[in-house]
């Protein structure tokens, strides 16, 4: 029997955790002699390595062999490439891992699919398609099977059942279309013991430059009303050996980036520092964590270890949502903000881990006029990243059965966004959604950080006012309706910033730095002459003033082998001190500096190359 595996990741460098572990669970059922293969197939529908048959493993005496095989592919890929390809594999089952961002074209995959492998069972498992599984598959009928709970059991109950082609018999947790018409066995329990579930990654897994996804625990300690998780009552975890186990096999192997999927990593204070101090005391130098956390629940122990850990080894997401009390309660989250603004403070001030911020618009009793509120208030926190995201009204959470309550109206399809609700309109919302866009762009992104700062310095403007008004511009000039190099996106906020009565000329150097310490690229084109007038191509003081200046920063290098991995810039300003805090808006100070950065070097907490700076005695003009 041919079984298949597969999903749509959302992009290529992701991996599918729950593959993994069925993968992993079925070849312990099934004592299968090698694993199955994680195939990743290329948007021309090619796989990364040859495509060999299923791996063989007897399921016991007198039965029929296994076949199994793991298969992703991504969300751009073309729709039949994905559609060749796993035609091609031949299924008798055919697996999908199923999720809120790739539903739709899986389900176009899958109908197309049973029309041409009419006999080949299609089995969906997931958030996506758990709930109301029973109108699923009558809304769906190409769908043959749908896992509603943890599949590491329930697919091979489901799977050794058909290999024994005896009667059917109920399994737990398996919603099935039958000849008696569609069957949903109830709800099978959870399970208890997670050590049990081996281990589900592969050495082919850790491959450079990979996400990884891992947890040590399942479950949530919140009901927030917005969420599936609500529905699953409390938390269980993998026992402490096992995690530091595992995390010891993602260190060895180098693994670049592990990202935990536990809901609230740091429910347990005392679990949560033993295993910040195991990676600490075990950090190999590259590996980085990151971790979604309560910020209310970091306690002061928890800061005096995370001093010491080396700079990048740690990301924290923490979900503030909204600083509204009002709104907050409304979805059974009722955490302070104040005192998640004084960890997060805390945590900036550490400078060694990098923070993610994230806030949902479109909560209950939430005003457009007070989300900007929440996000002032969070965006003064200057988290390194700020998720604007937007409530989804996900079918079978709590908040959906109150949508009329609150006057909700949502898309009616995956992602199922709101549109409004009774204290936010679309246009609202709308114009939230053109922040969005820029916060990512321009303050995510790290590439824009010190111009931003300086402008909503001098503007005196609330950072929420400063994103309208910069949204407002965007949209009048068109350059929202098209796509850019990273290059150009300076130059559309140096014309914002000229545009505005607050401009000050020292902007433009501002925007130079950001764009040489971001991208190691020079912003624009910068000709200088020495005092007796040679241009910039010809002139032997300029050269010979940065020659001198490189050739003092690293003496035991040869300056033309640091040209090749530098990239530099001439400056009217002293970067180094406006950074550290010396700004002088009317460049009382003249002069000019070599800046420059180091493409080997580059910091694994703001992804800035490292930035070094030496005076000339040369004069600077632009044109």
């Amino acid at each position: 029997m041919n079984v298949v595996l597969t999903t749509l990741n959302s992009r290529y460098t992701h991996m599918s955790l729950s593959l993994r572990y069925l993968r992993a669970a079925l070849e312990r059922r099934f004592n299968l002699r090698a694993s199955a293969r994680a195939e990743r197939v290329f948007a021309d529908g090619s796989p990364t390595v040859p495509p060999e048959p299923g791996h063989t493993g007897v399921a016991g005496p007198g039965e029929s062999p296994l076949n199994l095989r793991l298969l992703e592919f991504t969300i751009n890929q073309p729709h039949e490439h994905i559609l060749r390809t796993l035609f091609e594999t031949k299924p008798d089952v055919l697996c999908f891992s199923v999720y809120i961002w790739n539903v739709e074209a899986i389900l176009k995959l899958a109908a197309s699919l049973k029309k041409v492998l009419p006999e080949t069972v299609i089995l969906f498992g997931g958030p996506e398609s758990a709930f109301d599984s029973e109108a699923y598959l009558e809304h769906h009928d190409f769908i043959d099977v749908i896992v509603t709970g943890e599949g590491e059991e329930i697919l091979g109950a489901y799977l050794e059942r058909k290999l024994k082609k005896t009667e059917a018999y109920a399994i737990s947790g398996l919603t099935e279309r039958t000849a008696a018409g569609i069957i949903n066995h109830g709800k099978a329990p959870l399970v208890s013991e997670l050590d049990s579930i081996p281990f589900p990654y592969e050495s082919e897994d850790f491959g450079a430059g990979r996400m990884l996804y891992y947890e040590a625990s399942r479950g949530c300690p919140y009901r927030c009303a917005y969420c599936l998780s609500s529905r699953e009552p409390g938390v269980r975890t993998f026992s402490l050996d096992r995690v530091k186990e595992d995390l010891a096999r993602f260190i060895k192997a180098e693994v670049m980036q592990v990202k935990f999927v536990d809901r609230t990593f740091n429910v347990d204070s005392d679990r949560t520092r033993e295993i910040f101090k195991f990676l600490i005391e075990k950090d190999n130098g590259i590996t980085g964590f990151h971790f979604e956390i309560t910020a209310a629940l970091l306690r002061d122990q928890n800061f005096e270890l995370l001093a010491k850990a080396r700079p990048g080894l740690f990301q924290f997401e923490i979900g503030v949502q909204s600083t509204c009390d009002e709104a907050m309660t409304a979805v059974m989250r009722p955490l302070p903000f104040k005192k998640t603004s004084e960890v997060c403070r805390k945590l900036k001030a550490l400078g060694n881990i990098h923070l993610h911020l994230d806030l949902i618009a479109g909560l209950p009793f939430e005003t457009y006029e007070r989300f900007l509120k929440s996000f002032d208030e969070v965006f003064n926190l200057r988290p390194h990243a700020l998720q604007l995201g937007f409530l989804k009204l996900i079918p079978g959470s709590p908040l959906s059965e109150q949508a009329e309550k609150f006057g909700y109206v949502s898309e009616s399809h995956p992602p199922y966004e709101v549109l409004g609700n009774a204290h936010i309109n679309f246009a609202q919302l709308t114009s939230l959604k053109r922040i969005e866009a820029l916060v990512d762009l321009f303050y995510n992104s790290g590439g824009f950080s010190v111009t931003l700062e300086a402008a909503l310095e001098k503007s005196g403007q609330r950072p929420s006012a400063f994103f309208l008004g910069f949204s407002e511009f965007i949209r009048q000039r068109g350059y929202d309706q098209q796509v850019y190099r990273s290059e150009a996106h300076y130059g559309h906020l140096e014309a914002f910033l000229q545009a505005q009565s607050w401009y000050d000329p020292v902007f433009k150097t501002l925007l130079d730095y950001d764009c040489l310490v971001a991208l190691a690229k020079r912003r624009s084109t910068t000709q200088a002459v020495d005092r007796q007038g040679w241009e910039p191509e010809e002139s032997p003081a300029l050269k010979a003033a940065i020659h001198e200046a490189l050739r003092a920063s690293a003496p035991d290098i040869p300056v033309k082998t640091l040209l090749k991995r530098i990239r530099y810039q001439i400056f009217d300003v002293d970067m180094s001190a406006w950074i550290e805090g010396r700004r002088d808006f009317g460049h009382a100070d003249h002069g000019l500096w070599l800046g420059w950065v180091d493409t080997a070097r580059r910091s694994s907490v703001s992804e800035h190359y490292d930035y070094a700076q030496a005076r000339l005695e040369v004069t600077l003009w632009k044109s």
